[in-house]
């Protein structure tokens, strides 16, 4: 039985804050890719980049969170 690598990926902003640019789209992509290898990733964030719409959003659970098949711990920037 082969056990699945886990990855915790610890990033400064994540999506969707876009504002950000390039690296957003990166590190969802990569988290996504490593998903599909079969691995369990967690992902280790803060708010950065995000409107104060989209945090109020986070913090009702009215958020894009649910589109991941992982989770996202976010901290307040």
């Amino acid at each position: 039985m082969k056990l699945a690598k886990k990855v915790l990926q610890v990033s400064p902003a994540y999506f969707p804050a876009i504002s950000i640019g390039g690296p957003i789209f990166t590190n969802l992509t990569f988290s996504k890719g490593l998903v599909s290898l079969g691995c369990e990733v967690e992902v280790l964030t803060t708010t950065q980049g995000l409107t104060e719409e989209q945090i109020r959003q986070l913090e009702s659970g009215n958020s894009p969170q649910a589109y991941f098949e992982y989770p996202i711990h976010r901290f307040a920037y």
